[in-house]
């Protein structure tokens, strides 16, 4: 097989996972965090059928647009994320950055609701597994931010283009 066809196969599959894999999971996660968000604002009122029907349709755009970028840095390393005007570089972070924290709000919620059915039980292999989760989104937490760190401390050559 030819190096083009090969290299052409392997976009494709890349490309394929991340639609396949990312868009609906990403948005399962962006709906929870706006359901979540509401109840403790005390809007769940403002959810009406056409307004969640709305909301479904926004997360899945931005779950393919998710998707999307998953797939490009795959392909072309994380310069990819620095490529554009500043607008769309920023859009481009920002999306990612809102579904990171949507997404550490739908496992928290989780866990807020296994510890307190843990303790409602007395299962303590519930609380032990709350635990580890609860050190590992730590660890992400610090490895994220170690991982920011250093990114502004070391120059760049993003140029907008």
């Amino acid at each position: 097989m030819a190096s083009s066809n090969r290299s052409l196969l392997t976009t494709a599959a890349v490309w394929f996972g991340a639609f396949l894999l990312f868009p609906v999971p990403v948005a399962s996660v962006l709906f929870h965090s706006v359901e979540l968000l509401a109840g403790v604002a005390g809007a769940t009122s403002l959810l009406t059928d056409s307004v969640r029907t709305a909301l479904h349709v926004v997360t899945l755009i931005v779950g393919a647009q998710v998707a999307s970028d998953i797939a490009a840095v795959r392909l072309h390393g994380f310069a990819y994320l620095h490529r554009g005007r500043r607008g769309v570089r920023l859009a481009r972070h920002l999306i990612l950055a809102i579904v990171a924290l949507a997404t550490f709000l739908v496992v928290g919620s989780l866990l807020v609701a296994l510890t307190q059915w843990g303790l409602d039980t007395a299962n303590t292999v519930y609380l032990a597994f709350v635990g580890i989760v609860a050190v590992a989104l730590c660890w992400v937490v610090l490895r994220t931010v170690k991982a920011f760190r250093q990114g502004l401390s070391e120059p760049t050559s993003s140029d907008g283009d």
